[in-house]
């Protein structure tokens, strides 16, 4: 089976085609060492319920749906249909896309991607396609063909991304940033939900079967502070803490809700880390 570096390779030419036709400027140093060092340093996040990731660090490891639910439900999935039913799910983001109530997150560094073997990244979530967006003429039945056909190894994938950030912003920190500041989508994809909230122009990267949760590859873990009241989250507050990794977050006055800002707080705290290796 292919390794999906022959994607790589096809999907770089694909960029460096779209770039040119759209007359995009061309760009030289200290840009293009900029964007090499930010891909190169990008965490991969993951962010679920204060409890559930209590539960995740103490078991030890995030798994897949396969192995966490009951046979019936997995097999009925749309990640089974897609052949990622298997598979544990990250961004290269912030915090972003909860599959539910969502109070808490964890940022891991880019050295998870050589730590765990068998990664596969994609250039857009591929839980949205199909539904999000889409490839125009492409039908329900092509879905999985298309994520092969766009599936890299990881972490061989960070050349492609670190082209993706110089060709698709102006600056390589607007991927962190509102759509607006996005050039358009250079693999084709057509927008069918205006919601589709990035969707399309995220980075997914995915590990087979489980990935531990050890501080080493860790980078930071987000929890809302009035959550730290539960015993199983005061012991994963408690267990951050100790290894310097704990980020606490506020929801502001009138906030309905606690995922804008542990997105918002996650975003932050990249910014912060991934700026100084901008130009001066």
């Amino acid at each position: 089976m292919a390794d999906g570096t022959e994607n790589i390779e096809r999907l770089t030419a694909s960029l460096k085609k779209w770039a040119s036709k759209r007359k995009l400027p061309v760009s030289g140093e200290p840009k293009i060492t900029a964007c090499r060092a930010i891909a190169d340093a990008f965490p991969l996040s993951h962010c679920t319920a204060a409890s559930v990731l209590a539960d995740i660090q103490a078991q030890g490891a995030f798994k897949s749906k396969r192995r966490i639910k009951p046979k019936a439900e997995w097999q009925a999935s749309r990640e089974n249909a897609r052949g990622t039913v298997d598979d544990v799910f990250f961004y290269v983001a912030e915090l972003r896309f909860p599959a539910g109530p969502t109070s808490a997150g964890i940022l891991f560094r880019a050295a998870l991607e050589t730590s765990v073997s068998g990664g596969r990244a994609c250039p857009f979530d591929t839980g949205g396609l199909g539904d999000s967006f889409s490839i125009p003429g492409a039908s329900a039945s092509d879905v999985t063909d298309i994520i092969r056909a766009h599936e890299m190894p990881a972490p061989g994938y960070r050349g492609f991304f670190d082209r993706w950030i110089d060709v698709c912003y102006e600056e390589p920190l607007d991927y962190l940033s509102s759509p607006e500041k996005h050039r358009g989508s250079p693999i084709g994809l057509a927008l069918d939900n205006p919601e589709c909230d990035c969707r399309a122009w995220t980075f997914e990267v995915r590990f087979p079967r489980e990935v531990p949760v050890e501080a080493p590859i860790i980078e930071a873990v987000f929890i809302h502070d009035e959550r730290i009241t539960d015993p199983r989250i005061e012991t994963l507050a408690a267990w951050a803490s100790a290894a310097n990794l704990l980020e606490i977050f506020e929801v502001p006055p009138g906030d309905s809700g606690t995922f804008d800002s542990l997105k918002k707080t996650s975003r932050e705290y990249i910014e912060r880390k991934l700026r100084p290796l901008l130009p001066a």
